[in-house]
């Protein structure tokens, strides 16, 4: 995994990607991770401290925490390289190799962990929770977000290996729908666990009109309140 994170992602690619710009209002890939982020976000509105794990670039810290206390890890060290030169008053940034989980015991309120479980076996996932688990305060919580794999969602992701920038196909190590996900969630004897999904197919119109795809996702969220979507987003509590 490592291989593909550090040489085949550019450095600061999904940062600029994202962008906050007038035209990234047209961009689905924009749209979608800027919903995933107000969603897991609204989420940690009283986290004094806060561990994003899989950080990439540094934007959700940059743009949606914004607090110096916050720590961001990426296996990718030119990601870390980028995060720090350009979010560096946002938190403190570390390659996965550079960081001690045993420094951190009981130390966050909340932990994140966006866009990485599909990209790791279940032997890998199981170790993460544990970690995770070790560096949370007693009532910190963990939030989780990976795609929903079911017949729709592994639809797109046929289309965009063959279309999107970046072939992502080979990196899927492991495909979960609620059940799953709930069943390996459950094995750590979280106190709380909740599953929402978000994101719809609406999303994809951003190509066309970006500010009435937004519109539309959200009205499809609050219909269906939160209980069918593209992405999984999942919080649990210690």
């Amino acid at each position: 995994m490592s291989y593909f994170w550090e040489n085949e992602i550019p450095e600061g690619y999904y940062d600029k990607a994202i962008s906050f710009d007038q035209k990234s209002i047209y961009s689905t890939q924009s749209n979608w991770h800027k919903t995933t982020f107000e969603s897991v976000s609204s989420k940690t509105e009283n986290s004094e401290t806060l561990l994003d794990f899989a950080c990439g670039s540094g934007t959700f810290l940059g743009h949606y925490i914004k607090k110096e206390t916050s720590v961001g890890v990426d296996i990718s060290k030119s990601q870390i390289l980028y995060a720090k030169e350009k979010y560096k008053n946002s938190g403190s940034f570390f390659a996965l190799d550079e960081f001690k989980f045993e420094d951190y015991e009981n130390h966050f309120d909340t932990i994140t962990c966006l866009g990485l479980f599909e990209f790791i076996s279940i032997e890998e996932a199981d170790y993460f929770l544990e970690k995770f688990k070790y560096c949370l305060k007693d009532n910190g919580k963990i939030i989780i977000s990976t795609p929903n794999f079911k017949l729709i969602m592994r639809t797109i992701e046929i289309l965009l290996s063959r279309f999107g920038n970046i072939d992502y196909s080979e990196q899927y190590k492991t495909k979960y729908n609620k059940k799953t996900l709930t069943k390996i969630l459950k094995s750590h004897k979280f106190k709380k666990l909740k599953i929402k999904k978000i994101i719809s197919l609406f999303i994809f119109l951003s190509y066309i009109n970006g500010k009435l795809a937004l519109k539309l996702n959200k009205k499809f969220s609050d219909i269906f309140k939160e209980n069918s979507g593209l992405l999984l987003v999942a919080e649990v509590q210690k």
